[in-house]
């Protein structure tokens, strides 16, 4: 019974090899027909490049009557180098694409492309590095980076795009005769320049003007009809005088003609020319504004004496030792030392008493500004009456100031005010 059923599994396991057998023949030769139409319907080896990417090496293909085969390393570079074909012994392991252990560098120089025109790449992600470019006629290379925001192109002494050319010193055309624009023709925004324009004749053009330049004498237009006659011109020189006719009988004598207009004064006989010339070294401050601003301030001197019948007296009081009609002038500079705008008012005092209708405002614009105020009065004085020039602002930081003396060129100095008072009338 055993050797029975011994016998038995015996047949059934041969069976089973054999019908196992069968399927492994058939499958065989299904995938080897699979790869040879698919080498034959694309040309490309595709059970090989199979292999090498599951780790395997095929066998190298070798052509009886192809050329010597390489055998020294020598021997390869030189094929290499005449673009002929090599027959690699050796297979590397798959490459992992996701995680390059090193640079990737082609086998063959300037022969393989990155992607197709069917088959493109959606973005490249470089480093901070640059890009290099060979050009196409001098063989150097030029170089693309980005440095702080800015696209730096080195090697390259232009940059085209269509017609138009980005030099090193402006914009051009390559076409000589096609204009540039810059912005659009709906454009609302302004073309800002610098400093100017200059034209090929060397003209430069820094703002604008309303006359354009004069252009070339055009060729002259043909005669117009002739015009009205014109008034009469002006009445001839008088001809010479002719000979003395005879003397004639006396007339009666006629009337007495009117009196003639008033002639003009004459030149006042001698007087004593009474007169003053003053001026301050000091710059004088807005005492008024800082500590009473209900208080005017007086302009004041400390020059030299220097006149006749004028003096200072109390820094500030012009003071005239004979009565008569005299012109007052004066220059004050003037300016402040913070910002905004500011008011300085100017007016004439006699005997300490403003004078109805003196004041003048003058104004001080923008960050420590300056000015000059001059003008005259005239005014009659007694023997003994004084004037003052009398000054006040409602900011602190004005002040009259003085000037030392400068050099290249030698400048002397400039006081904070100067006055005069002349006599014009005894």
């Amino acid at each position: 019974m055993f050797l029975k059923r011994l016998l038995k599994r015996t047949l059934l396991n041969k069976k089973f090899l054999k019908n196992t057998s069968l399927s492994s023949v058939v499958f065989v030769a299904l995938a080897n027909a699979g790869f040879y139409f698919a080498e034959t319907m694309t040309g490309r080896p595709v059970f090989a490049n199979t292999l090498k990417v599951l780790g395997f090496c095929p066998a190298p293909k070798i052509t009886l009557s192809g050329p010597k085969l390489p055998t020294t390393k020598d021997e390869v570079s030189e094929k290499v180098d005449k673009d002929e074909p090599v027959i690699q012994t050796t297979c590397s392991a798959p490459i992992n694409l996701y995680s390059l252990p090193g640079d990737l560098i082609p086998a063959k120089d300037n022969l393989f492309t990155l992607g197709s025109a069917e088959r493109r790449w959606k973005g490249l992600q470089l480093g901070p590095g640059t890009l290099y470019i060979e050009d196409l006629k001098t063989g150097l290379q030029a170089g693309i980076s980005v440095e702080g925001g800015a696209l730096l192109v080195d090697g390259a002494d232009s940059l085209r795009i269509g017609n138009l050319r980005l030099t090193e010193t402006g914009i051009e055309s390559i076409i000589s005769g096609q204009d540039i624009t810059i912005g659009n023709l709906n454009d609302r925004g302004l073309l800002s320049v610098a400093n100017g324009i200059r034209f090929p004749d060397g003209t430069v053009q820094s703002s604008a003007i309303l006359q354009g330049l004069k252009g070339d004498t055009g060729a002259q237009g043909p005669s117009g009809p002739q015009g009205a006659q014109g008034p009469a011109g002006a009445q001839g020189a008088q001809g010479p005088a002719g000979p003395q006719g005879l003397a004639g009988t006396a007339g009666s004598s006629g009337g007495a003609g009117p009196a003639g207009p008033q002639g003009i004064q004459g030149i006042p006989g001698t007087m004593s020319a009474y007169y003053g010339n003053f001026y301050s070294e000091d710059t004088q401050t807005n005492v008024g504004a800082a500590a009473t601003p209900d208080v005017a301030n007086a302009f004041t001197f400390d020059s030299p004496p220097d006149g006749v019948g004028v003096t200072i007296v109390s820094n500030s009081r012009i003071t005239v030792a004979n009565a008569g009609t005299y012109n007052l002038q004066f220059s004050a500079q003037i300016e402040k030392t913070d910002s905004g705008n500011d008011s300085v008012d100017i007016w004439l005092a006699k005997n300490g008493t403003n004078i109805p209708w003196s004041n003048t405002r003058t104004w001080l614009i923008g960050n420590s500004a300056k000015q000059v105020s001059a003008w005259n009065f005239v005014i009659t004085l007694a023997a003994n009456d004084f004037l003052e020039l009398m000054w006040s602002s409602a900011d602190s930081a004005v002040r009259i100031y003085a000037e030392a003396a400068e050099s290249n060129p030698t400048r002397p100095a400039i006081p904070s005010i100067i006055a005069t008072l002349t006599q014009v009338k005894s």
